[in-house]
């Protein structure tokens, strides 16, 4: 039986807001943990779409015949120099 991750949480909120454990207005509250959710929800989503259309696959494919053969020593201080310049 496979049941999604999101249902499953779902779920579990559905549990402790039967039994007592939480009220509404202690989900009302956390917002914040909400906005997460949903954009956590999307993400996963639009992932599993582009893996089920073949988009990872080819997109994956086509950066490694672009990088094959090449020293991976530069590869990662480019790499390492974007990341930092992109937090800063």
């Amino acid at each position: 039986m496979h049941i999604d991750a999101t249902m499953t949480a779902f779920i579990g909120l559905a549990i402790l807001l039967l039994s007592g454990a939480l009220t509404w207005d202690d989900v009302i509250t956390e917002r914040e943990a909400w906005h997460t959710m949903i954009w956590f929800a999307v993400l996963l989503t639009l992932a599993g779409q582009l893996n089920k259309l073949g988009f990872i696959t080819w997109f994956g494919t086509l950066i490694a015949g672009s990088v094959q053969g090449m020293n991976w020593l530069p590869m990662m201080g480019f790499c390492c120099w974007r990341t930092i310049t992109a937090i800063i």
